[in-house]
């Protein structure tokens, strides 16, 4: 699409050329113009086809040239090039004005051969804006028809006014408007108006910071060597971890047509969460994050923490050490030289061989353990076992089996063993509460060891809480002391330096004095624990050598007994009737 501009003054006298009747001739330079004082400036935006090679073929060209613009300086005037071509919405406009100009040609040839020569009743138009509505509604295009013969021009609020009755209410380039209608711009078409185009909005989104899938992943030491039996494939998460992240949608924004009527945008649309068992949306609603401690799984489109693992098979270099946050549960057995670790329970459909079990509460061994020395069973709930064999066993609760061969077990309450053969055999064993047993010792006379009235776990805790509270009271002692040489100095003539590290050592001594409060507040329950209350062996059984520690207090047995019970009186151990 090209736009022309030529400031012409229009002489509407009969002059006539050879070439039409209908065209004048161009004016000369100081010749009066008719229909305004002002000069005008015609400009055209018009396709390239309007003029071809010297001949004027568009009525839109005819009207130009009729009014004093030459073809010829319409075909040279290449500045107002668009660039784009004529739209569609264009080329209707063009179609108007073109009918629009044949119509006022049409006029002109009328009224000329009505009144030939007569300059009275030559053609008269008013300046005239036609506009041009695109078929979205978010455009309006605009062309000034030039006042002619006796016509009137328009000013800028009376064009604005026209625009308004055509429908055009919104957007209305005012400033484009008032300068066209100041400048006596005509023949040109240009934007008159412009919408808002409404925004859409945009869907939500989910982020995920997890992975979907089992992914194995082999850790590789500083010599290169592959660990196989890390294959680190669960994802645990602790509760509160963020597990996606949501991303809201955005809304949609109205906009508005030239006509003045709203178009609404597409609202976005909310994600689907991701959302399972112990999943939950942050106060926010910004993230899904873990209600519980587990692991991580996703099935069926959604994510799920989990605080059981099934393990259908035996834990090997197909499954690898397990370090869960939860329980678990394996179907299988446990191979020597893998591990177990477990927040929750652990329970062993099969056997444990030479393996490291060690769970924040129950372990149970249904089809029994052999450690081949190497195996260990730690728990910080009670212990289970079909039998225990050549391993070591650890429990803050009870220990149960059909028997004890062998191995080391500590338990912070009693030692059962008093299903199946109920056999205690070469073995040590700590039961802080007693001792049950059908049999101690076997007729090969195995040594066996047996204690019961203590607990090195939390003896031990109770020496370093000692230890620890000893410490604290004498740097407690430290900071009070500097304290009080600080506070004994007028407050003037402390610096802010001083000052604020007196503010420091209060606070410091009071945090102090709060861990020495918890901390004396442990060391006497576990010394009420460690008393050796009513703590007792008993056994149908007893073969010697057997050696028994109550308390402070060892004594060996050397003799076989039946239904006995060993317990201490008055500071000696002995050996009574079950």
């Amino acid at each position: 699409m090209k736009f022309f501009s030529k400031q012409k003054r229009i002489d509407n006298s009969d002059k006539k050329t050879d070439q039409s009747p209908a065209i004048a001739a161009p004016p000369e330079e100081n010749e009066q113009s008719v229909g305004t004082d002002a000069s005008l400036e015609f400009q055209s935006n018009l396709s390239s086809t309007i003029f071809e090679a010297s001949s004027l073929q568009t009525p839109l060209a005819v009207l130009a040239h009729k009014l004093g613009f030459p073809d010829s300086e319409c075909r040279d005037l290449d500045d107002y090039v668009t660039g784009g071509g004529e739209s569609r919405n264009e080329s209707i406009f063009l179609s108007i004005l073109t009918e629009k100009a044949q119509s006022l040609l049409d006029e002109m040839e009328t009224s000329e051969k009505e009144a030939p020569g007569s300059e009275a009743s030559s053609f008269s138009f008013d300046m005239h804006l036609e506009t041009y509505i695109s078929s979205d509604g978010l455009k309006a295009y605009g062309f000034i028809f030039p006042p002619i013969g006796g016509g009137s021009g328009k000013s800028f609020e009376q064009l604005k006014t026209s625009a308004q009755n055509d429908g055009v209410v919104y957007g209305i380039n005012e400033e484009l408007l008032r300068t066209y209608a100041e400048n006596g711009t005509f023949l040109k078409i240009f934007t008159l108006a412009e919408g808002k185009t409404a925004q859409d909005g945009k869907d939500g989104q989910i982020i995920e910071l997890y992975s979907r899938d089992k992914r194995i992943s082999l850790t590789v030491d500083d010599k290169e060597n592959v660990d196989y039996k890390n294959l680190n494939w669960l994802q645990t998460v602790h509760k509160g971890d963020v597990i996606c992240n949501i991303i809201p949608p955005v809304p949609a924004q109205d906009g508005i047509d030239v006509r003045g009527n709203a178009i609404k945008g597409r609202e976005g649309r909310a994600p689907k969460l991701p959302m399972g068992k112990n999943i939950v949306e942050n106060e926010t609603q910004t993230a899904l994050i873990a209600e519980v401690d587990g692991y991580l799984t996703y099935c069926g489109g959604i994510f799920k923490v989990e605080q059981l693992l099934q393990i259908e098979e035996d834990v090997d270099s197909s499954v690898g050490n397990l370090d869960v946050i939860g329980s678990v549960n394996v179907k299988g057995s446990v191979i020597e030289g893998f591990s177990i670790k477990a927040t929750g329970d652990i329970l062993v459909s099969g056997r444990v061989e030479g393996a490291l079990l060690e769970a924040g509460g129950n372990i149970k061994v249904v089809g029994g353990m052999n450690g081949n020395f190497k195996g260990k069973l730690i728990a910080g709930g009670n212990v289970s076992s079909k039998y225990l064999e050549n391993c070591y066993v650890s429990a803050s609760g009870t220990v149960k089996s059909d028997s004890i061969i062998n191995s080391t077990v500590i338990s912070s309450d009693m030692v059962i063993i008093n299903t199946g053969k109920g056999v205690i055999i070469g073995s040590t064993v700590i039961g802080r509460k007693g001792v049950e047993a059908k049999v101690i010792g076997n007729e090969r006379n195995l040594p066996t060891k047996i204690t019961v009235g203590s607990d090195p776990k939390l003896s031990g805790e109770l020496v370093e809480l000692k230890r620890e509270v000893v410490d604290l009271t004498r740097k407690i002692d430290e900071y009070e002391k500097n304290i009080q040489y600080l506070k004994s100095k007028p407050a003037e003539k402390l610096s802010e330096e001083y000052q604020q590290l007196l503010n420091k050592l209060r606070l410091d001594s009071s945090v102090m004095k709060m861990s020495l409060s918890k901390k004396s507040a442990r060391i006497n329950f576990l010394e009420e624990e460690l008393k050796e209350g009513s703590c007792q062996i008993v056994a149908n059984q007893i073969y010697p050598p057997l050696t028994v520690t109550i308390g402070t207090k060892t004594q060996q047995f050397t003799t076989e007994s039946r239904m006995s019970r060993i317990f201490k009186s008055d500071g000696e151990i002995i050996i009574g009737s079950k």
